[in-house]
């Protein structure tokens, strides 16, 4: 289209110059943003050829990548999951043309981002109710508490396991490849976080957490203590997550007795993995138990470690971690559940 163009406009001046001449056509032109060299180039071009015609492009024209076929492409590729040998097959032509055209026409790929799935419905009271958090803690300190597994044997613990070898055959078993049992042993861990990156002691048991045992050992002997140990209870709002247990009617009842203020039910963001820091606090300890070689001998044995682990990190980690939590859920709020994954992106 665009030899096409300058065609037309090559012909308008040739005519304008067989009138007027060399100066008045330069001087015509001009003032139309064309260049002046442009002008002169086209005019003696003229005057050695004869002909106001473009000559042909040199070399093969094109067969394949036809503009037709490129304006397929373009719509098949652009705003959409399907990749270029899907495409390739789609049209009958070869992967190379496909990637030459997307090359061309600079359409770039990214992975795609990892998020939780939503309902609409979550996907609005996420969005109000992470207005109303931020709302209640503007003049508080948050601490969050949530409940993880983590697998007896530091070598099933998830993430990519990797070795150095010069000669593969020689590498031992037991470096070689990562057990994974199908029912591993594993042991559930609470933890509470509050907004300056302190961290509770942890309660570990194996099974199921239930609420009565959720009130007494995690709420009235570990957090409770937590709360008075480094801020004054009304300073304090509790965000659980929305748990079936941590709504129960006795944890509530518990709850106000002792004058702790926390997020209702019906004002708990659903599915907010985003805005609860504690979630990316599970994975740097499970890193740093991963990292152990021998495997605990008992339930008492692993909540020594992971006590000592999960203080490690929270030294290191633990402040920068929470530091935005209100940042992120003003920009859900405002912006949706999505937002905080686009920036950092």
């Amino acid at each position: 289209m665009k030899v096409i163009e300058r065609q037309v406009i090559a012909k308008r001046i040739l005519q304008f110059y067989d009138k007027y001449g060399v100066k008045e056509t330069v001087r015509h032109f001009a003032a139309d943003g064309e260049k002046p060299n442009t002008i002169r180039s086209i005019i003696r071009r003229y005057l050695r050829t004869g002909t106001s015609e473009f000559r042909p492009k040199p070399g093969r024209s094109r067969t394949v990548a036809t503009p037709k076929v490129t304006n397929a492409v373009k719509r098949k590729l652009m705003n959409k999951c399907q990749p270029e040998r899907s495409v390739a097959k789609d049209l009958c032509i070869s992967q190379t043309t496909v990637h030459n055209i997307k090359t061309r026409l600079k359409i770039k790929t990214n992975k795609c981002s990892i998020a939780p799935k939503y309902t609409q419905n979550q996907l609005k009271r996420a969005k109000t109710n992470s207005r109303k958090v931020y709302r209640k803690a503007l003049n508080k300190i948050l601490v969050i508490d949530d409940e993880t597994y983590v697998t007896c044997d530091p070598r099933e613990t998830g993430g990519q396991r990797f070795y150095n070898f010069i000669d593969k055959n020689k590498v031992p078993d037991n470096l070689r490849f990562k057990p994974n049992s199908k029912f591993p042993k594993r042991f559930l861990v609470w933890q509470a976080l509050d907004q300056l990156g302190n961290v509770s002691e942890p309660y570990v048991k194996v099974g199921t957490l239930k609420a009565e045992e959720y009130k007494t050992e995690c709420l009235q002997k570990i957090l409770l203590p937590f709360i008075h140990k480094h801020h004054s209870v009304n300073q304090v709002l509790f965000w659980p997550d929305m748990a079936t247990i941590h709504y129960q009617n006795g944890v509530q009842n518990w709850l106000k007795a002792n004058d702790v203020q926390y997020v209702a039910k019906n004002e708990n963001p659903p599915n907010v993995p985003q805005a609860r820091p504690i979630e990316r606090f599970w994975h740097l300890c499970k890193l740093e138990y991963s990292k152990r070689s021998k495997v605990p001998k008992g339930i008492i044995g692993f909540k020594k470690i992971w006590s000592n682990i999960s203080k490690t990190v929270a030294e290191r980690h633990a402040k920068a971690l929470m530091k935005n939590i209100r940042t992120t859920l003003r920009l859900i709020g405002s912006k949706g559940v999505y937002a905080p994954f686009k920036t950092k992106n």
